[in-house]
């Protein structure tokens, strides 16, 4: 095995704990269920203010400023997209590493995760949750631009030009 194949082998492993963890990870956050009174926000919020707050005194910085920021950057909607952003960029990538990454494991991996979030939002009721297709958009969304932004960087780091279109043959 020469140095380049075993650093991409390296590199596909990583991609792909990574994916793993960060799947279990939203896997988890979604599917506990939330305490009665607290709206499905309330606990994000609070989770994405204590690792800023941690940041901040880690770098002391005022740490007073963060609830503010936190509260008004961080919604439902935005968690979602964020999300699924980091699953396709995460999926597509480690499937990108070595080979190319083709137009059909791109629908592949829009479509898997476009699923899991449609199924994941149905599911939300059972767990004492609200299911809510806006959030399913906003996976679907962050998926798409996920996997674009690999297939996009792919193409310019090959230094691919754009297709050529061919006059009809008469």
């Amino acid at each position: 095995m020469t140095q380049l194949s075993l650093l991409r082998a390296r590199a596909r492993l990583a991609t792909r704990c990574a994916l793993a963890l960060c799947w279990l990870g939203s896997f988890i956050i979604t599917h506990l269920p939330t305490p009665s009174g607290a709206s499905d926000n309330a606990g994000a919020q609070q989770a994405v203010r204590r690792v800023w707050t941690t940041a901040a005194d880690a770098a002391e910085v005022a740490g007073g400023l963060v609830p503010d920021v936190v509260d008004s950057i961080v919604d439902d909607k935005t968690l979602h997209l964020c999300l699924f952003l980091l699953l396709g960029l995460l999926w597509a990538t480690s499937r990108a590493i070595g080979e190319e990454l083709t137009a059909r494991w791109c629908t592949i991996i829009v479509v898997v995760l476009a699923a899991y979030a449609t199924i994941s939002e149905v599911l939300q009721p059972l767990l004492g949750r609200v299911g809510d297709p806006k959030d399913v958009a906003a996976g679907v969304l962050g998926a798409v631009v996920g996997v674009a932004s690999v297939a996009i960087g792919q193409w310019v780091l090959r230094g691919q030009t754009a297709p050529q279109v061919r006059p009809d043959a008469r």
